[in-house]
């Protein structure tokens, strides 16, 4: 009889090949992983974007409301706007913040996972918390940069983001701040923007077909706005944490190519017992 598949196995082949990997590779590896820390990536993810889909999703829902049923009625609309600045405003921004520290908690886990450390969900969220303050400047500055670039004939916002790829593996791995994450991620990217952006737009389908699924399941299931938006994030949600894991793939991939990292070690630490 065959044996099972030993999944650090196949994670220990998957990132030997890191460094003379192409994009199917990376990809691959992106799911090995995922599959191999299934339950503590979900979690992760989870805890973070549950909340703040569900929230955000009421608080814009009541918003809408106060809007229509205001009408014409000045005091009505007025009321509705102060409700979207005290209220709507915060609550996006602090939905920020909680995805911010939720996707630095989900690279760290991620990261060690590929030099061999296995962290849970809650060490993982404590290295985030304390990174807070990385992670939301990385965040910010990336995000402004992206928005001056797409005002800028696109092309620019585009460069941006794709050079930007790695600041948060570097901030959450390598312990940079704001300024020294984006250089590093910028230093990774030069020569290989066609590497990233190909990563990069294989899971951004992925996801897409997700997206689509859960639209498509929501429609026959429930026709309230709300409800259906809630019900069209459940595929996203679950496959969410691929797009995190092939980034700190990718910023490993790069550093075996740039610096000569010894991904063996890293092979030999999830390989078979």
């Amino acid at each position: 009889m065959a044996s099972a598949p030993n999944p650090a196995g196949a994670a220990s082949r998957t990132l030997s090949s890191l460094g003379a990997a192409g994009v199917e590779e990376i990809v691959d590896a992106a799911f090995v992983l995922y599959r191999r820390r299934f339950l503590a990536c979900l979690v992760a993810m989870s805890l973070v974007q549950i909340p703040v889909t569900v929230g955000l999703t009421l608080i814009s829902e009541t918003a809408l409301r106060k809007i229509r049923e205001a009408g014409l009625d000045s005091d009505q609309i007025s009321q509705s706007i102060t409700y979207a600045l005290v209220v709507v405003l915060p609550s996006a921004l602090l939905s920020l913040v909680a995805t911010q520290v939720g996707t630095g908690a989900i690279t760290f886990l991620v990261g060690k996972s590929c030099l061999g450390e296995t962290v849970g969900v809650v060490e993982s969220y404590r290295w985030a918390l304390r990174r807070t303050l990385p992670l939301l400047g990385t965040a910010a500055v990336i995000g402004c940069a992206c928005v001056l670039g797409f005002g800028l004939f696109v092309v620019p916002g585009v460069i941006a983001f794709l050079v930007s790829f790695a600041a948060v593996p570097a901030v959450m791995i390598e312990g940079k701040g704001v300024r020294e994450g984006i250089v590093r991620s910028y230093e990774l990217a030069t020569g290989s923007l066609g590497r990233v952006a190909a990563v990069r737009l294989v899971v951004a389908l992925f996801l897409g077909a997700c997206l689509l699924i859960g639209w498509s399941v929501a429609g026959s299931v429930t026709d309230r706005p709300d409800a259906r938006w809630l019900i069209a994030q459940v595929p996203t949600l679950v496959a969410g944490p691929v797009d995190a894991i092939s980034m700190v793939l990718l910023y490993f991939d790069l550093r075996v190519r740039r610096e000569g990292m010894d991904i063996e070690r890293m092979a030999a630490a999830l390989g078979e017992p």
